[in-house]
């Protein structure tokens, strides 16, 4: 959704770019010099999804413009938003209210380059504060670009047949969450028994090794968005380090903390 973000002092961050892995009301901030008007909206769609918020719309499904427009603007004064412009009053309305699982469809992508996004911080729109105007996060991010992945550091491996070396070409490209750890990490570790085992399907391939879980438990801050995240792999990280979270079809593809990349495919 191209609405500019802002920092505690006001300074732009980036744009609402995506949904954060189906949470409701939380979003992903793209961090980038591009603002709101470089990036068009489709304003048909986004009108006929308010017009049903705010029951406007015909029995054959017509908007009534003029009454869209007045109910968006009666909220806007009751609800004491008037530093808002109504454009911009509209799609924080849209994304506080929208209830799908991707705002892609709301977007012109086009020229929207991927190379042009820094990274991202996470927004929980029940969270924004405004200041003259401007939608923006008042919590601090200290962790942001605070050390990336550099890909030249990264073993490789030629054989053209690895599968795993394909996938890394892929999730190379993704770009990062930038977060930071705010709580204990939690590491379990789950041993299964033979008869265990064999009870919830496992097989002899289990007696060598295979039969154990692993499981790291953090609880992170990015942005205006905090929670926990259970990760199936052990984590070595520590309260108040920075972490970075690879995101790719709605999971995490792989984190990034204390220069160890850790992959979680699954």
């Amino acid at each position: 959704m191209p609405i500019d973000i802002y920092d505690r002092n006001q300074e732009h961050i980036g744009i609402i770019r995506e949904r954060y892995i189906d949470t409701d009301n939380v979003y992903m901030v793209a961090i980038t010099d591009l603002n709101s008007a470089d990036i068009a909206i489709d304003e048909e769609k986004l009108k006929k999804y308010m017009a049903g918020i705010v029951k406007v719309k015909s029995i054959f499904g017509k908007i009534d413009e003029d009454r869209l427009k007045e109910e968006i603007e009666e909220l806007r004064i009751s609800e004491k938003y008037e530093q808002l412009s109504y454009d911009d009053f509209i799609k924080y309305l849209f994304l506080k209210n929208y209830s799908g699982k991707s705002i892609e469809n709301y977007l012109e992508i086009n020229g929207f380059r991927e190379e042009l996004i820094k990274g991202y911080i996470l927004l929980d729109i029940k969270k924004i504060e405004i200041k003259n105007g401007k939608l923006c996060i008042d919590d601090e991010m200290d962790y942001i670009l605070n050390e990336t992945i550099d890909y030249d550091l990264i073993p490789k491996n030629n054989s053209p047949y690895l599968i795993d070396q394909r996938k890394d070409e892929i999730t190379d490209k993704i770009k990062p969450i930038f977060a930071k750890i705010t709580g204990y990490p939690i590491l379990q570790t789950d041993i299964m028994g033979f008869g265990e085992g064999f009870i919830l399907g496992g097989d002899l391939a289990d007696l060598g090794g295979r039969n154990h879980s692993h499981e790291t438990i953090l609880r992170i801050k990015s942005g205006s968005y905090e929670d926990n995240i259970v990760l199936p792999i052990i984590v070595f990280a520590k309260a108040g380090m920075p972490i970075q979270l690879y995101i790719d079809e709605k999971k995490i593809e792989k984190v990034f903390c204390d220069g160890v990349i850790y992959k979680l495919w699954q």
